[in-house]
């Protein structure tokens, strides 16, 4: 089966995540060496970057050669640099890296906000803003009250075969999904 196809930004902006099969940032030198690397092959594209453990997220402005061209060679360099350094063989990367355009500039802000460890650490699940509890009273309200929650059971006839969800086009970068 074959792969969908990297959706094309207009402004040359996309959100990237880079996914290690482990912790491939925990150590300080392993970021300090990714980040050589992106400053040879991006140079002015990087916009910016965070890392975790096990992944890094970054906002990068394509050359002319395109977004796929542009990873290839800092994929594979920091492949091979980190394999070497921990003397070992194989795969670095869990998949191939994801991208989603930004369009417009209020994303772009808000991406870089992010990526600057604003209050945005974590601002959308599922579609939905969710909004530091400072900032909205009535989130941190409901959050104090003691709600039962029952468990909700479904009858095995409300279910069909046929029923598939529908999967929305969401156009912010995927770390903020």
């Amino acid at each position: 089966m074959a792969r969908k196809a990297r959706e094309k930004s207009s402004t040359g902006i996309y959100a990237v995540i880079l996914c290690g099969t482990a912790n491939i940032f925990n150590e300080q030198e392993m970021r300090e060496s990714f980040s050589e690397t992106v400053k040879k092959y991006l140079g002015k594209g990087l916009l910016g970057i965070r890392f975790y453990d096990d992944k890094v997220h970054m906002l990068v402005k394509e050359s002319d050669d395109g977004i796929s061209l542009d990873m290839k060679p800092l994929v594979t360099s920091f492949a091979r640099t980190y394999n070497r350094a921990h003397e070992i063989e194989g795969k670095v990367w869990r998949d191939r890296f994801k991208s989603v355009p930004v369009e417009s500039l209020a994303v772009k802000k808000e991406c870089i906000d992010y990526l600057n460890g604003g209050e945005l650490a974590t601002p959308y699940i599922s579609g939905a803003r969710v909004a530091a509890a400072a900032k909205k009273p009535a989130i941190k309200k409901a959050a104090e009250k003691k709600v039962e929650k029952k468990p909700v059971q479904v009858m095995k006839e409300e279910v069909k075969k046929e029923d598939k969800p529908v999967k929305k086009k969401n156009t912010l970068p995927s770390w903020l999904l």
